[in-house]
């Protein structure tokens, strides 16, 4: 199919999406408390309350996401719509980043802030959440930043600073094996800070972006990790980083305003967008053919990961914290920040929930309007009786009555 046929689909998907008749707020404790914050004249300014980290379970049957505040919450899809689904709340969690097992329907890790790993499991008849077990990185002083499963469900990674440490999934969370990063002093600098850290979809490589703005590709093995590669991916630091669904690009951001797109087979540089402003997060839809990019001016933008061109924009009515965007691991619906960190649903109608499936609906409008046929027009009753001799053929033996 021609890529501006494909384009013109996800226009008009995205741009469905962002009519607010297809928006959704997300009842949860935040937009209780800013709804009713909002409503009273008396009422202090609404102090931020960001989200951290958001993250879907690739069946798409949980969402997970942690707040500054420390709360923990996470929603069972049961429907379509989030008011008739489950939420389980924990306020004292102290999570601050989530993970989901990809092999487990109901576990996922959090990290704290402090030198632990949690493992958590959804108890769904008791609608609760329960703690399975704590692992402990053995450096007290060192606070672990994130933690990230990878798509196979072998590894657990977690780090802290320079260091990353490989949890056996396994062998019951063993500490397997952790790596330095600045053994290579050649490349990183000892005041160098890991900002993003992604697994490719084979489970078989991590990158890891820094604050200088250099990008390293990590080979995991199952008893070493060696480096592969260092790039100066980026002027500044490296924000955000993803995979796309197919596991054959790499989409980084960073606080120079830039997302570059790399082709994971050669490492090398394929299509750039300079902006204007830090990028904050991105996202790629479950066909790969959308890229959503959110910026510090609260804007959000789409772009055909093919050619990057621009498919909608929308500003966006947040505080000054960091606008949050993630699609759905099996619909080309989104979650995105709203006003006061509240977040909110954005979907389509029922009749579709992809582009491959808006492809069809739309296709199918098509041909129906090409198989309407005129009608023949009736003649009147009256004027059928009407006969005239030149109705009649020439060879006709009434011919001469007339």
């Amino acid at each position: 199919m021609n890529s501006n046929v494909v384009n013109g689909y996800c226009e008009k998907l995205v741009s469905g999406m962002l009519n607010k008749q297809h928006v959704e707020a997300i009842e949860d404790d935040r937009y209780s408390h800013v709804v009713s914050r909002s409503q009273s004249r008396f009422a202090a300014p609404i102090s931020s309350n960001r989200i951290l980290n958001l993250e879907f379970h690739p069946s798409g049957h949980y969402m997970a996401y942690s707040r500054e505040d420390g709360s923990l919450t996470v929603w069972r899809l049961a429907n379509v719509s989030f008011a008739r689904s489950k939420k389980m709340v924990i306020p004292n969690a102290m999570s601050r980043w989530v993970s989901w097992n990809h092999q487990e329907i109901s576990e996922f890790a959090t990290c704290s802030g402090n030198h632990e790993l949690y493992i958590w499991g959804v108890d769904e008849k008791k609608r609760e959440i329960v703690k399975l077990r704590t692992l402990s990185s053995g450096n007290k002083n060192n606070k672990i930043e994130r933690c990230i499963f990878d798509a196979q469900g072998r590894w657990l990674l977690s780090q802290q600073g320079l260091v990353l440490q490989f949890w056996d999934v396994k062998s019951d969370y063993q500490l397997k094996q952790s790596y330095q990063l600045d053994e290579l002093e050649a490349n990183v600098s000892d005041d160098d800070v890991i900002t993003a850290v992604v697994w490719t979809n084979s489970g078989s490589h991590v990158i890891v972006g820094l604050n200088s703005g250099k990008m390293c590709i990590l080979q995991v093995g199952e008893d070493s990790v060696r480096p592969l590669l260092f790039i100066e991916a980026h002027r500044s630091a490296i924000t955000s980083m993803v995979m796309d669904p197919w596991g054959e690009k790499l989409i980084t951001g960073g606080a120079d305003g830039s997302c570059n797109i790399w082709g994971l087979a050669t490492m090398c540089c394929e299509k750039t967008i300079d902006k204007h402003s830090r990028i904050c997060c991105m996202d790629v839809d479950p066909s790969g053919k959308i890229l959503a990019v959110t910026t510090a001016d609260n804007t959000v933008q789409f772009y055909d990961t093919n050619e990057l061109q621009l498919l909608a924009s929308q500003n966006l009515k947040t505080t000054e914290s960091d606008p949050l965007i993630k699609f759905y691991p099996d619909k080309s619906w989104f979650i995105l920040s709203g006003k006061d960190d509240s977040i909110e649903r954005h979907f389509t109608p029922g009749n579709y929930n992809d582009l491959i499936s808006f492809y069809k609906v739309e296709n199918e409008r098509r041909n129906s309007r090409s198989r309407i046929q005129r009608k023949p027009i009736k003649k009147d009753s009256k004027e059928r009786a009407r006969v005239s001799k030149w109705d009649l053929p020439k060879t006709s033996r009434f011919n001469d009555r007339f």
